[in-house]
């Protein structure tokens, strides 16, 4: 068992090396599960800031999302590596009711904020209802991964 741990962890090191992202976990079933995400795969984006229903329409039309904030139609928001340095966030939605979902995203080094409603965090949800967040990878935020407040109807499922 020892070997096969050293093993996996020599392959993660040389992977990284690549441009891979990895998210390690143990299982309920005490097996250690590995998952990467290709990082250079990802598009680097600007930090996303979104504070109505109507600036999600006019973001999502020009950033080309897919989706229209319906339940049967959310706005897609993914594969973006977003670099939140300086603006306290990576990913900002709030006082939205629109449907949406955020995933296959790299959200890392949000700092450098300390204004209300940033929260230093890779992907804060305030007041913004009806999300779904997937597979996501958030590392080196000086807050949290995910910050929720006041969000119903959120799933989240996150590995950072």
């Amino acid at each position: 068992m020892r070997r096969t741990i050293s093993l996996v962890m020599v392959a993660i090191v040389i992977a990284s090396s690549f441009g891979v992202v990895f998210a390690v976990r143990s299982g309920t079933d005490g097996v250690m599960y590995v998952t990467s995400t290709q990082v250079n795969s990802l598009s680097s984006h600007s930090p996303i800031r979104i504070d109505n229903d109507s600036d999600f329409a006019d973001t999502a039309a020009s950033d080309g999302w897919k989706g229209n904030g319906s339940a049967d139609n959310p706005y897609i928001i993914e594969n973006y590596d977003i670099n939140g340095t300086d603006a306290g966030y990576c990913i900002y939605i709030g006082n939205t009711t629109a449907h949406f979902v955020i995933r296959n995203c790299s959200v890392h080094d949000a700092s450098g904020n300390s204004w209300t409603y940033y929260w230093n965090s890779g992907i804060v949800l305030y007041e913004a209802n009806n999300g779904v967040i997937n597979n996501n990878t958030a590392f080196s935020n000086s807050g949290s991964g995910i910050y929720l407040f006041i969000s119903d109807f959120v799933v989240k499922d996150i590995w950072s």
